[in-house]
């Protein structure tokens, strides 16, 4: 990839030239890579380096593959009687 170019962009180039189907894709910090990116690796392991470069896990849910962080997520339910 070329210079100053950001992860969430690398991820998406992978995946598509792979055929892989992301499903949700939220990067905790969409980390730029000032110095380009060279994948020398398979594909998903490329996307699992620059997903955990870019500080967000991986998840399978219901055999999806999602790079978001859901502990930033959470729902609140309050709840106030009177």
């Amino acid at each position: 990839m070329q210079k100053n170019t950001k992860g969430s962009s690398i991820i998406k180039k992978i995946a598509k030239e792979a055929g892989i189907k992301i499903y949700k894709l939220k990067l905790v910090y969409d980390k730029k890579f000032t110095k380009g990116y060279t994948a020398k690796a398979k594909p998903m392991s490329a996307i699992k380096s620059i997903a955990s470069q870019c500080k967000t896990p991986i998840a399978y849910p219901n055999g999806r593959l999602e790079i978001a962080d859901y502990s930033k997520n959470k729902k609140i339910e309050l709840l106030f009687e009177l």
